[in-house]
């Protein structure tokens, strides 16, 4: 995970990650003290909130550049402007 900038309400950061399993990024970004902004299940540590289910929306999670293996597919796309101004949905 890459710190690319510090906003009042959260950071943005990079994140690269080797296998699309549920919840990876999430899992590790809070277990690293950082949950995703907005992220009802994961606490800072890691640890999940038990009245929440795995499924439950709300964090702000965006693919800005997504790679595809072994082809080398490569697509990327914008940032939402509200994330570039570090808004809350």
């Amino acid at each position: 995970m890459t710190l690319l900038e510090r906003r009042p309400v959260g950071c943005l950061v990079e994140v690269e990650i080797a296998t699309g399993r549920p919840h990876q990024i999430r899992i590790h970004t809070a277990a690293l003290g950082a949950p995703l902004l907005g992220d009802p299940l994961y606490l800072p540590g890691g640890a999940a909130r038990p009245e929440v289910l795995p499924g439950a929306g709300g964090y702000q999670l965006h693919a800005h550049r997504l790679l595809l293996e072994p082809r080398g597919l490569a697509l990327e796309a914008p940032l939402p402007s509200g994330l570039l101004e570090g808004q809350q949905p």
